[in-house]
């Protein structure tokens, strides 16, 4: 779309090496590709006679990408990928560090997201607030306790560049059963 391609545009023009201008370029492309064609539609994968089962994707309300001790430029690289994916799915994206950083304002300007320092006591407080969310901590040794946070899937790999691989970080699976008569009536 135009809204995620003007997103790309903005956010390689802050991305000083080739290689991650590259792979955001890839990786946008890859994760369109997977939301039109399997993430965005509702289907019956099982095509069970007598039932339908339709199986779709829905986008979870928000995503916290908590990032540590890596370069500005890392950092930069980390913050495109995810909030391409994410604005993409129709995530809300929050960037959360410990320390201010260079990098910050350029990021903010870029992509009208901008990153919130805060410590790690906070960060785990506000989360307790929240529900049905994913965060990504990148390079911190901080430690996402359940009984802090709840029920809250954390990971800690960096983006992938694969639509297919990454955008299930910020969707649930949703699937729903109906049994219906033989010529697809409803019973």
């Amino acid at each position: 779309s135009s809204n995620i391609k003007s997103l790309v545009d903005r956010l390689q023009h802050i991305l000083t090496e080739k290689r991650a201008k590259e792979r955001l370029l890839a990786a946008a492309g890859s994760y369109q590709k997977w939301w039109n064609e399997e993430f965005s539609k509702e289907h019956d994968p099982s095509q069970i006679h007598g039932e339908t089962n339709y199986f779709r994707y829905r986008p979870r309300p928000w995503h916290i990408l908590r990032i540590g001790d890596v370069s500005d430029q890392q950092a930069m690289e980390i913050a495109s990928l995810t909030s391409v994916a994410c604005r993409l799915s129709g995530v809300e994206l929050e960037i959360s560090v410990a320390t201010s950083a260079d990098w910050h304002s350029t990021f903010a300007a870029a992509s009208d997201i901008q990153p919130l320092v805060e410590s790690h006591e906070r960060l785990v407080s506000r989360i307790k607030k929240m529900r049905d969310g994913t965060i990504r901590a990148i390079n911190v040794s901080e430690v996402f306790r359940p009984d802090e946070i709840g029920n809250v899937y954390v990971t800690r790999e960096h983006p992938f560049a694969n639509g297919r691989l990454e955008l299930l970080n910020y969707l649930r699976e949703q699937s729903m059963s109906q049994t219906v008569h033989r010529y697809g009536n409803i019973i």
